[in-house]
């Protein structure tokens, strides 16, 4: 860049400020960022937090104290939306990162509910819960969009 850019002194009106902003996709930079600075540490935080903290410990707590497993919905719901606030300001899609989340949270219900304290109904057949999937996800991806219109 020019010193001018940098001072406005004959910059394009479309000229970037400042000193150019570093990315992800730059590999010099990319282990120099902080965590949620990055597309896959934000999908990885996000999932870590809700499958360990709300699918894990709630799900232990709610067992040992016997209160309403259901009641850590809304904090299911503000994980992916705050999936999909840091999310977008990475660049990608901030619904790619609430639908991820919640995929990854329906799935392990789906797949692992029941061995343990996570509740789940046994009857429930296959197709059930392939539906029970795609809606958390669906709902997950509209918590992502929610959170990115914050960003």
């Amino acid at each position: 860049m020019r010193w001018a850019q940098y001072h406005d002194i004959d910059a394009p009106a479309n000229a970037p400020r400042g000193p150019p902003k570093p990315t992800w996709r730059d590999p010099k930079v990319l282990f120099h960022m902080t965590i949620l600075e990055s597309p896959l540490g934000v999908a990885l935080t996000f999932s870590a937090l809700e499958l360990l903290g709300v699918g894990g410990l709630g799900a232990i707590a709610a067992k040992r104290f016997g209160f309403n497993y259901g009641l850590l919905t809304p904090l299911a719901l503000l994980i992916k939306g705050a999936a999909g606030y840091f999310g977008s300001r990475t660049g990608v899609p901030g619904a790619a990162f609430g639908a991820l989340v919640g995929l990854l949270d329906a799935s392990a219900w789906a797949t692992f509910g029941g061995v343990g304290p996570q509740p789940r109904n046994p009857a429930l057949s296959w197709s059930a819960r392939a539906r029970i999937v795609a809606t958390v996800t669906a709902l997950g991806a509209l918590c992502g969009w929610l959170g990115e219109l914050l960003a």
